[in-house]
């Protein structure tokens, strides 16, 4: 498993390959970034946790989130199978920590983030789940194919469903596709997921822009900007990268 919390790389084949780059909101320390990102290219699973910063620990359980489902022994079409032992984790977790009453009882409240899965299969076969607002963003070149589970910038909002540590979770949402070599997927936190959409509506191509960020201190620099022109909400940030490798023959792909 290979996991960033501010960036990362893995280079593939052929153009092929996994970059993740986060970005902390403007005026936070870098360590206080709720978003992470994390893959595992043996089993072709990628995934994505906002986690909500009015909860407790909300980036420890992203990273829970994260690490339990590239570790599932099955994609998970529900999350109530695949979550209910990481809450059990939660619980254990937070009895071995020393915390001060009020500390402690928010905790017990739980912690809760967004989540975003993807599995791609050896030959191109693709599914996510989803629950909130983390999109996914897939383009054949250059083009659009599916926004998911998000539909357009004005369905953002300001409470997303959530996955929780404590109690009974919602249903996520679930889709699928057929990739093809060269295709890329782009796995987002909210306030890149906006922008891209508002890029969309606006019949300008957030591709174009993405082809530029070509490493951390380039993406670094474009979010910035963005945001101290008004264009990018002011939050953490993060984008997980995955290009399929071309191939002049049909293999399966990674």
């Amino acid at each position: 498993m290979e996991k960033s919390q501010v960036s990362g790389e893995s280079q593939g084949a052929l153009g092929g390959g996994v970059t993740a780059y986060t970005l902390v909101k403007g005026g936070n320390d870098p360590q206080d970034c709720e978003d992470v990102c994390g893959w595992d290219t043996a089993t072709g699973r990628y995934a994505l946790a906002d986690g909500a910063t009015e909860s407790s620990f909300a980036q420890e359980w992203g990273e829970m989130l994260v690490a339990g489902f590239l570790a599932a022994p099955r994609f998970a079409v529900e999350v109530g199978p695949w979550v209910r032992p990481l809450q059990r984790q939660w619980a254990e977790h937070l009895q071995g920590r020393s915390l001060s009453w009020f500390a402690k009882r928010k905790a017990q409240l739980g912690a809760h983030a967004t989540f975003l899965g993807l599995e791609i299969g050896t030959q191109g076969g693709w599914r996510a789940i989803a629950l909130g607002d983390s999109c996914l963003f897939w383009w054949r070149d250059g083009q659009l194919l599916e926004g998911f589970p998000l539909k357009s910038s004005a369905a953002f909002g300001y409470r997303p469903p959530l996955l929780t540590s404590v109690g009974n979770n919602p249903p996520a949402r679930l889709t699928a596709g057929q990739a093809q070599p060269g295709d890329e997927f782009w796995l987002v936190s909210d306030a890149l997921g906006r922008w891209l959409w508002q890029q969309i509506e606006g019949s300008r191509s957030p591709w174009s822009q993405g082809q530029q960020w070509v490493d951390a201190v380039a993406f670094a620099l474009w979010v910035e900007e963005a945001r101290a022109m008004g264009h990018l909400h002011n939050d953490d940030t993060a984008l997980l990268r995955v290009a399929l490798p071309r191939y002049t023959e049909r293999v399966p792909l990674p």
